[in-house]
């Protein structure tokens, strides 16, 4: 079991096992050392995190797939079909592709990473969203 100075670098995919997965607090190495009151908080303390981790991983997923929706739905279709011109298309997708790509990268960096690692790693990517959103009022006008 992880100590809990250790246990942001444990996988996504660990992170989110369920708690009888892994070995208790007051049957590993320290159970001698703490408290039955300090035992079970700190399960509770396990328990919440793994929920919100698991809420952030459910997040991400929906999100990419709400990308995904307007890419290949709208954006594409829009761009093969030559119904809008150019300059107008990326008015109102903006950097929507990009920021699609990086989610995608974030999404895989979680599953193999800890939240904290992957967030850290594409944090300089995640520049695009201020394009998109410094874009939102011209996106707004066009439509």
């Amino acid at each position: 079991m992880a100590t809990p100075e250790v246990i942001h670098r444990i996988p996504i995919s660990a992170q989110l096992e369920p708690l009888s997965c892994s070995t208790p607090i007051s049957q590993g190495p320290y159970s001698r050392r703490l408290h039955p009151v300090l035992s079970s908080r700190a399960t509770e303390v396990r328990s919440h995190r793994q929920k919100i981790v698991k809420e952030i991983f459910d997040t991400e997923h929906s999100y990419i797939s709400q990308l995904n929706t307007i890419v290949a739905l709208f954006l594409k279709p829009i761009r093969v079909a030559c119904l809008l011109p150019p300059d107008v298309t990326s008015a109102i997708f903006s950097n929507v592709e990009g920021i699609l790509s990086v989610n995608l990268e974030l999404f895989t960096c979680m599953r193999q990473q800890s939240l904290g690692e992957a967030f850290s790693h594409l944090a300089p990517y995640l520049k695009l969203y201020s394009t998109y959103a410094a874009n939102f009022l011209t996106a707004n006008e066009t439509l």
